[in-house]
């Protein structure tokens, strides 16, 4: 889908080591899309050799900053949701919200009178949810 919608003015890269991604790659090929993979010490050889580039994914995040998750759980934000239903049952309300917050990494600590809690790993990740 990405080779159909954007074209051969694109870079498509990958980041895997399985050759399950074979097809797709000669698929971008065909296209005249310009591949570059990045792969761990265990890929696939043939793979390598179907990419305009590839590089080890350990060169690539050499020297980037690291942050442990016991060092992100150390500054949690929380962020208060209300104006919530007070009636009813609270699950929809725990599950929507759920849903709302767990591709950032939101955890809802409960809801309680019409207002609920949402714990996230720090404030970054709480002002994404927000977005």
């Amino acid at each position: 889908m990405f080779v159909d919608k954007f074209g051969s003015d694109s870079v498509l890269v990958v980041i895997t080591g399985d050759i399950n991604f074979a097809g797709p790659i000669r698929g971008a090929r065909r296209k005249e899309i310009a591949v570059v993979l990045i792969h761990g010490t265990s890929h696939s050889r043939d793979l390598k050799n179907l990419v305009d580039e590839s590089y080890l994914f350990e060169d690539v995040i050499k020297g980037c900053e690291t942050i442990t998750k016991e060092e992100k759980q150390l500054n949690p934000a929380y962020l208060k949701v209300s104006n919530l239903p007070k009636e009813g049952s609270i699950a929809p309300i725990v599950n929507r919200l759920s849903h709302l917050s767990a591709n950032c990494g939101g955890k809802v600590e409960g809801v309680v009178s019409g207002e609920a809690v949402i714990r996230f790993g720090c404030k970054d990740d709480a002002q994404r949810a927000l977005q």
